[in-house]
């Protein structure tokens, strides 16, 4: 066991586990083709035409305020990787969700601690738990709206957690540059960064009262995450398309829809918390950690149920419920790792590791068939073109598990090849129409 130990917190075992966590996502990435919204945003929403530059985008995110969402910073980075090749933002998507999982460990363990395990752990439980895996960390704009705001919310609340642990201060320096990423976060999504708020408040006045005293560095960059998440909110595009009506009878039907999605995707996560805390009890864990992981089990349903006020709710929506659920379930685990309750923490452990192994294969296949069935649908519309053809005939790519990116998009529209996304497909490969077609048997 102690030689097992070592391994698990050596730096060679610790290096090996990120660099071959980069390596199959960099080859997910890279099978991940353009889809739907990509192929919109190729393009200038203040005029349409086609991007050419940096200065392009300014522009375009302008108009998009007023036509789709506020989140500027996310669709702003979406249209400065579609100016570089695709191999570029593989390249980065996959080193952003390799740091997500290294800052979900690292708010799971006490300062200069590492466990080769608890990255494994981490990984296979978003593969397992995480809805829509394939939009959310391949799907290059999902990514950029899901993914990266999943990295910047950990970022962010990283020096809380420090601080409620009483690990040491930053310098001057690294607080500036924190107080910037913090309106970074707070500006970039709905969901994320106002839960991510929220924790970061609670923890910030459990500090104060484990120190007796006010934590006053920490509030200029909360409130720079606040700053940032008023001004996202308040763009006029927010209001027009995102919130839902506030009126009693809806919000009790998607009070009982976000409840539905809540108990269907996150039943073995919440039980799995709930077994962990009571062994956590029982072995008398410090109570920090019991704290800590209630605020991030907290702001895991805090994140579920803050769908309430959208006027719909993709399945994708659900990541941060996801994740922090996950580290609430590490932070437990990780303390239990160290009493006589090993043994059925390694048990749970196993299971896990199991079910994802079951999963793994058909999911990576998956990815790599949604890529060939882009391709060849990619090769069928290019000939058409050849031959003359303005209106194209095409099929759908049909993925067969939620690791592909595919799955769930409105890939292409069967009834109107006059809407988006078909319009866009269309003006991308310079023809007239693309018209969807029944696959062949």
């Amino acid at each position: 066991m102690e030689t097992l130990k070592k391994i698990d917190r050596s730096r060679l075992a610790f290096g090996l586990v990120l660099a071959a966590m980069y390596a199959l996502m960099l080859a997910l990435n890279h099978w991940t083709p353009y889809l739907v919204d990509d192929f919109a945003y190729m393009y200038r929403w203040d005029n349409g035409e086609a991007l050419q530059g940096l200065a392009d985008i300014i522009p375009s995110m302008q108009a998009h305020s007023y036509t789709m969402n506020g989140r500027l910073l996310a669709h702003g980075l979406e249209q400065f990787f579609l100016l570089m090749p695709k191999t570029v933002f593989d390249l980065v998507n996959a080193g952003v969700f390799v740091l997500t999982i290294l800052e979900a460990a690292r708010l799971c363990l006490p300062r200069g601690r590492r466990s080769s395990l608890q990255l494994l752990l981490l990984f296979a439980g978003l593969w397992m738990f995480l809805p829509v895996f394939g939009q959310v960390c391949l799907w290059q704009v999902g990514s950029l709206n899901y993914l990266w705001a999943l990295t910047a919310g950990l970022l962010f609340l990283h020096p809380f957690v420090a601080e409620y642990r009483q690990e040491p201060t930053p310098g001057l320096w690294k607080k500036l540059l924190f107080t910037l990423l913090a309106f970074a976060a707070g500006t970039y999504t709905e969901i994320t960064s106002l839960i991510c708020i929220l924790v970061a408040a609670a923890l910030t006045v459990l500090s104060c009262v484990q120190r007796k005293k006010p934590v006053s560095w920490l509030l200029l960059p909360l409130a720079a995450a606040v700053l940032g998440y008023v001004l996202l909110m308040g763009i006029p595009a927010e209001s027009a398309n995102k919130a839902g009506s506030l009126e009693w009878k809806d919000l009790a039907k998607r009070m009982i829809g976000v409840s539905s999605l809540f108990t269907e995707r996150f039943t073995a996560l919440t039980a799995a918390w709930a077994v962990l805390l009571v062994l956590s009890l029982l072995a008398k864990a410090p109570s920090r950690s019991l704290v800590l992981s209630l605020v991030f089990f907290l702001g895991a349903a805090a994140a579920n149920y803050e769908l309430i006020a959208a006027a719909y709710i993709p399945e994708r929506c659900l990541c941060t419920t996801a994740l922090l659920l996950l580290i609430a379930c590490g932070i437990l685990a990780r303390e239990l790792a160290e009493t006589s309750f090993l043994t059925p923490v390694l048990c749970a452990a196993g299971i896990l590791g199991a079910l994802f192994l079951f999963t793994f294969t058909g999911g990576v296949f998956d990815v790599y068939d949604t890529r060939a069935q882009f391709t060849a649908r990619e090769l069928r519309l290019l000939e058409q073109k050849r031959d003359g053809a303005t209106t194209i005939y095409v099929t759908h790519i049909q993925p067969a598990t939620q690791y592909s990116p595919a799955y769930g998009l409105k890939e292409l529209d069967k009834q109107n090849p006059d809407t988006w996304p078909n319009t866009y497909i269309a003006k991308y490969y310079q023809v007239d129409r693309v018209v969807w077609v029944k696959p062949e048997p």
